[in-house]
C-alpha cells in the first residue's frame, strides 16, 4: 500500500485551500508540496489568511487553546491543525480519532469519547524521543504531559503516546492532516537539532 493509496485501492485526495488538486510532477515536487505544508516558525509570519474551506478547523483549534488557557488571544501561534488518531492514553484502549494542533510551544491533541471532549497537551520542550512505527505512525516520549478527561486534569510523567496520520475521503482535511503530521514532526526535531 503507497502513500497515496487506500484499503480497496481508493484514491487518497489531496484538495488545496482553494479546491483545486495539488500537482506534483514526481517526487521533488511532492517533496516540495509536502515542504509549503509544513508551517515552521522560521515561516510563519502571521499574516496569511485563513482559507475558507480551512476556517471552522482554525476555530475549532483556536478555541481548544482558549479552552485550555493556553492561549490568551495574541500570545500562542497555531502552526497546523488536522485529523489525527492517538492510542496509549492512560484508561483508554484502543485508537481515538481526533485533532491535533501543532503551536509554538504545544502538541495538543483532542478527542469525542462519551458525550465529552478529552485534550491531552504536551510541550514541546518536554518531548525526550520519538519512534517511527511507519511513514505517518510514531510514538512519542514526554517527560512530562497533561490529559483532560470527564475525570479532571491528570499530570502524566513519562508518557508515551502513539500518534497517526489520519486520512479519509475529505482532500481539504487530508491536506490539513498532513500539514499538522509534517509540521508536528518539524516542532519535535527542533528539541534534538542540538543533540
Amino acid at each position: 500500500m503507497g502513500i497515496f493509496s487506500k484499503k480497496n485501492n481508493d484514491t487518497l485526495v489531496l484538495l488545496m485551500p482553494d479546491g483545486s488538486v495539488p500537482k506534483f510532477g514526481g517526487q521533488d515536487g511532492f517533496n516540495k508540496f509536502i515542504d509549503d505544508l509544513t508551517i515552521t516558525p522560521e515561516k510563519y509570519d502571521g499574516s496569511k489568511g485563513i482559507a475558507q474551506s480551512d476556517m471552522k478547523a482554525y476555530i475549532d483549534a483556536t478555541a481548544s487553546l482558549q479552552l485550555l488557557g493556553i492561549d490568551d488571544g495574541s500570545t500562542e501561534k497555531i502552526y497546523a491543525y488536522g485529523p489525527i488518531v492517538i492510542s496509549d492514553l492512560p484508561g483508554y484502549r484502543g485508537e481515538m480519532q481526533g485533532n491535533g494542533v501543532v503551536t509554538e510551544n504545544f502538541l495538543i491533541v483532542t478527542f469525542a469519547y462519551g458525550l465529552g471532549i478529552n485534550y491531552f497537551v504536551a510541550p514541546y520542550d518536554e518531548v525526550t524521543g520519538v519512534q517511527s512505527l511507519g511513514s505517518l505512525a510514531a510514538e512519542f516520549s514526554f517527560r512530562n504531559s497533561m490529559f483532560f478527561d470527564k475525570k479532571g486534569k491528570q499530570h502524566l510523567q513519562s508518557q508515551n503516546i502513539i500518534l497517526i496520520c489520519k486520512t479519509g475521503k475529505d482532500g481539504h482535511e487530508n491536506r490539513r492532516a498532513f500539514s499538522m503530521w509534517h509540521t508536528n514532526a518539524h516542532m519535535v526535531k527542533r528539541q534534538f537539532k542540538n543533540e
